[in-house]
């Protein structure tokens, strides 16, 4: 039996060759080697299969276990021993402090030297100098006046001689230090920094985390902060972080430090009090273990935030990272643990001993790394196998009715990649037929709009919505119906995009166009009654109305009696005339919202004022391209403007793609904005991709980064070729450089004027952030010798660069004298002439070279 004042430590060899040895710290130290660990070490193999499931445990380690061990040496010489570190790669070679003061430096059973001088405290901790092995740091107890942190060399031979009760000692004894450290202050635990092999750490009694710099001959530290309220007891280093530095105090609190900047902790938390000891995992990132006094649990912290990103930092704050560590694992155990090691080598596998006879290996299991696919497939791997399958088991077994493009249950990146395959492209005309089987009216209206901008206007660097088209209007306006229209060269625009008609002239008669025609009758085809009879009467071709409502086949009489009703109305409606369909009729009591908007165009009344006509266009269930038509139409300038800024805020606060109509695609009108909603409602990043590719000089860089990560998901499909089209598709020509220098003929040198005005594009970054270049200057000299350039032998002004495009103003000269000018000016001093313009040159140029 140990006593219970006697410290048990125990500590895995990490210098041992096959990884099994280990030693423990009583009242003597002890070398123990134990039988062969399982570990797996089968390479991962991938596995697809039809299906599987995954059970996890409830607890997340297995049982302890006990291995057969056998002891290798016992160390006798070191009494009262009250702390012991490993040299670093030195697979034997311990370094013991004793209850004395004294160092020793031992070889398995055999104590080479000792480090030590009269007077000494108790040593507390140790710590090797990973960088410089031979230095040796030692915390003791506190003295007044006197120093407590000593730089021991273990390469100093040291001397035989006798100490004041210490007789037992029979090795060289070293009695000078290198360096002496923390003065009078008790330095509880010492650790060398990894990334500066002159610095250690100290964790004092008096509440202090210092930092020295043993080059200093002073004991002033180089950073010093209170850390904690009470003692710290442990100064530990991530041994997979060189920059991280955990700390723990009676307090009960764990804090981690960043050295770099060790102003405030970067976690702070809060375990049990009275810590006993607390430990970094060599093998796994961000794992701390600790056991406490008088309590029965191994508890593993794991002091990765759970914040994921930079604008999640920003958006929560300091105090939020500091408080994120909230995942805590215990391990319950059958008695108190007294001491803890990780392995070195063999991952997530930890030793613990509760007495001397009693000491367990505890394997963590390991955590199941479970990822998404750019598929939608769940991935996971565990020891042996890497396994993918479907989320959905339904994903493979639709019936011909149903497809993957319309099932509500298919995740966004399988319908991308089906659609891809399909031919889902930025190419217009093939989109527009194809966009037909997405089962997606919102997609199909989208295309159907950008299919009109581009035939309308085809050479368009942006696409404009309504709203930008309507900004400036010369209105005239029309009395061709119940209620004026109004008529400008940008409405008409507008109402064409939207596929309604429009009248130029008060003589023009209610006739409609074959496109509204055709829209009327495609209506009709598929019983979209409402529809077809309110673009009649918008259109003031109440005649067609009554035909449909006469043709139609009701399906109950219900439905014959209301429609019934709504023929005699409008059939009845007289304009400027007071009849009793004016209340029975006046919107607010139709279902339907279609009709609902014809009555009220029948019987309200339109102004500059009627803001009530706003909050009812809006309301209205009706296809955006009908209220952008109808206001376009009737609202005057103001009503109109009001209508589509309010709109616009709506549509693009929901991320309705078919606002587009109204916003069209640019950064200023909010097009890239709506497209961002849309993108974080659905996370079709396809659709905002192709969309935003057909938009070039785009200053937003939200569009680089769409087109870049479709690229990019193309790519991890292996759709080679679909991305490759992509890029054609994006493609703007570059006018090649020029290929001819110029060069001065005084110094030799190249003439180097400034660049053009041309914007360039890149292939596959068409969206240029650069800012608009000012006018260049033209150049008149050379840019190294000053001299000014040749002038034109017939105007008598310096051969400057004009404009790149203007071929009349580029250089002309001839091979034979050498003499020219602007090209304009040769040409036609050629056409009558052959000799040289220059006066004192009889050159005949024309006949040899000009033809």
């Amino acid at each position: 039996k140990v006593n219970r004042m006697t410290k048990i430590r125990i500590k895995w060899s990490p210098n041992a060759i096959d990884h099994r040895e280990y030693i423990v710290m009583t009242d003597r130290i002890r070398y123990y080697q134990t039988e062969p660990l399982p570990v797996k070490s089968a390479p991962a193999q991938f596995v697809s299969p039809q299906g599987f499931t995954v059970q996890c445990s409830s607890e997340g380690y297995e049982q302890p276990t006990t291995y057969n061990r056998k002891l290798i040496s016992e160390l006798t010489d070191a009494i009262h021993p009250q702390c012991m570190e490993l040299r670093s790669g030195h697979r034997s070679e311990l370094a013991v402090g004793l209850h004395s003061g004294f160092v020793m430096l031992a070889q398995y059973d055999k104590v080479v030297k000792t480090f030590g001088m009269n007077n000494l405290r108790s040593c507390n901790t140790l710590s090797w100098n990973p960088s410089m092995p031979n230095l040796l740091a030692a915390g003791y107890k506190m003295k007044r006046d006197e120093c407590s942190a000593f730089i021991w060399d273990v390469n100093d031979g040291g001397q035989y001689h006798s100490l004041n009760g210490n007789s037992h000692i029979s090795t060289p004894i070293v009695s000078e230090p290198t360096r002496e450290l923390a003065k009078s202050e008790a330095t509880l635990d010492i650790c060398w920094l990894p990334s500066n092999p002159y610095c250690l750490a100290t964790g004092t009694r008096s509440k202090w985390l210092r930092i020295y710099d043993i080059r200093q001959e002073n004991h002033i530290p180089a950073q010093s902060i209170i850390a904690h309220k009470r003692a710290v007891r442990g100064v530990t280093f991530n041994p997979l972080n060189m920059n991280q530095l955990s700390t723990y105090s009676d307090d009960g609190k764990i804090k981690i430090w960043d050295i770099r900047k060790i102003k405030v902790p970067i976690v702070d938390f809060q375990a049990l009090s009275d810590i006993l000891q607390l430990e970094w995992c060599p093998t796994r990132s961000g794992l701390l273990a600790s056991i406490s006094h008088y309590d029965q649990k191994i508890r593993i912290w794991n002091t990765i935030p759970n914040i994921t990103s930079v604008q999640e930092m920003k958006k929560y704050g300091t105090q939020s990272y500091l408080n994120a560590v909230h995942q805590c694992t215990d391990y319950n155990l059958n008695c108190e643990p007294l001491s803890i090691s990780w392995s070195p080598h063999i991952e997530n596998l930890l030793i613990y001993a509760t007495s001397v006879d009693d000491i367990q290996t505890l394997s963590l299991k390991k955590p199941t790394a479970i990822s998404f696919t750019n598929r939608g497939n769940l991935s996971m791997t565990n020891s042996e196998n890497i396994l993918e399958g479907n989320v959905y088991s339904c994903i493979n077994n639709y019936s011909e009715e149903e497809s993957i493009l319309s099932a509500s249950d298919v995740d966004i990146s399988d319908i991308m990649y089906s659609r891809a395959k399909m031919g889902y492209s930025s190419n217009i005309e093939n989109t527009i037929e194809l966009v037909k089987q997405f089962n997606s009216q919102e997609i199909e209206a989208v295309w159907n709009w950008l299919y009109t901008i581009k035939n309308s206007i085809p050479d368009t660097e942006e696409i404009l919505g309504a709203e930008i088209l309507l900004e400036s209007t010369e209105d005239t306006i029309l009395h061709t119906g119940h209620t004026p229209s109004y008529y400008s060269s940008n409405r008409i625009e507008c109402l064409g995009l939207c596929g309604w008609d429009f009248y130029t002239s008060e003589d023009d008669y209610p006739i409609l166009n074959s496109l509204v025609s055709d829209e009327i009758n495609r209506c009709v085809d598929e019983g979209m009654y409402g529809r077809a009879v309110c673009l009649s009467v918008l259109h003031n071709d109440s005649a067609t109305a009554v035909n449909i409502l006469s043709s139609i086949s009701y399906k109950d009489q219900s439905e014959k009696l209301f429609y019934r009703l709504v023929l005699l109305a409008i059939s009845g409606y007289r304009e400027n005339s007071e009849n009793i369909w004016d209340s029975s009729f006046s919107g607010s009591t139709v279902e339907n919202p279609y009709l609902e908007l014809a009555f009220s165009y029948l019987y309200l009344e339109i102004s500059t004022d009627s803001l009530d006509w706003i909050e009812k266009l809006i309301s209205l269930e009706i296809l955006l391209p009908d209220k952008i038509a109808f206001a376009c139409r009737y609202f005057p300038e103001k009503l109109v403007h009001q209508f589509l800024t309010q709109y616009r805020q709506d549509l693009i606060s929901v991320g309705k793609l078919e606002g587009l109509l109204l916003t069209g695609i640019g950064y200023e009108s909010g097009g890239i904005d709506l497209l961002q909603q849309y993108l974080n409602n659905t996370g079709d990043i396809q659709t905002v991709a192709l969309l935003s590719s057909h938009v070039s000089g785009m200053v937003d860089n939200r569009v680089y980064k769409w087109v870049e990560i479709y690229r990019e998901l193309l790519n991890q499909w292996q759709l080679w070729t679909e991305r490759c089209y992509f890029d054609i598709d994006r493609v703007v020509t570059n006018e090649p450089k020029p290929q001819i220098s110029i060069r001065c003929d005084t110094c030799n040198d190249t003439i180097r004027f400034k660049e053009s005005n041309v914007r360039r594009t890149s292939v596959f970054r068409p969206y240029s952030t650069a800012s608009p270049l000012k006018p260049k200057k033209k150049t008149y000299s050379c840019n190294s010798c000053d001299n000014v350039l040749p002038k034109c032998s017939l105007c008598f002004l310096p051969l400057a660069e004009d404009n790149q495009k203007e071929t009349d103003m580029w250089f002309a000269w001839c091979q034979t004298c050498h003499h020219g000018g602007h090209a304009k000016h040769c040409k036609n001093w050629f056409l009558e002439h052959k000799e040289c313009p220059e006066p004192s040159c009889s050159c005949v140029c024309v006949d040899k070279y000009y033809t």
